[in-house]
């Protein structure tokens, strides 16, 4: 049994304007982290003319959505679905979805995970012979 990369999921909670909107998406690649790090460090002016890209870098991540059109079918995660969505819906779903994936994680508790520290011990030591106590002594 191998190891897969844990996937993102991002949901909304009640009251918020995105409520019901489910998502799961795949991590970044560094190359993409500083993607996103150059887009979030960009002045406010020129975020518009970057966001393309970074719509791209979302849907080529996205792998799933709960997304509906007006008449209540499924919109698929499709790039061009996501460049032709309300900007309303867009902007803070590519938004929250950038801050999940580009965060780092707390560093794990201290301790094992039985939740007992790992106290490692010395083997004990044999004193040294007799013989080898007083070195300086040999010629």
């Amino acid at each position: 049994m191998g190891f897969q990369a844990p996937k993102y999921r991002l949901k909304w909670p009640e009251g918020h304007e995105l409520h019901g909107l489910e998502l799961s998406s795949r991590g970044l690649t560094i190359a993409e982290l500083r993607t996103i790090s150059a887009f979030q460090n960009l002045p406010a002016e020129q975020r518009a003319d970057a966001f393309t890209p970074l719509a791209e870098l979302f849907a080529e991540k996205l792998i799933s959505w709960t997304y509906e059109d007006d008449d209540g079918q499924s919109v698929k995660p499709t790039l061009e679905n996501v460049l032709n969505m309300d900007i309303r819906v867009q902007i803070p779903m590519i938004t929250a979805w950038m801050t999940e994936v580009s965060s780092i994680p707390a560093p794990l508790a201290e301790g094992s995970a039985s939740g007992q520290p790992f106290r490692a011990e010395l083997p004990p030591m044999d004193l040294p012979s007799p013989n080898l106590t007083n070195l300086s002594t040999l010629e």
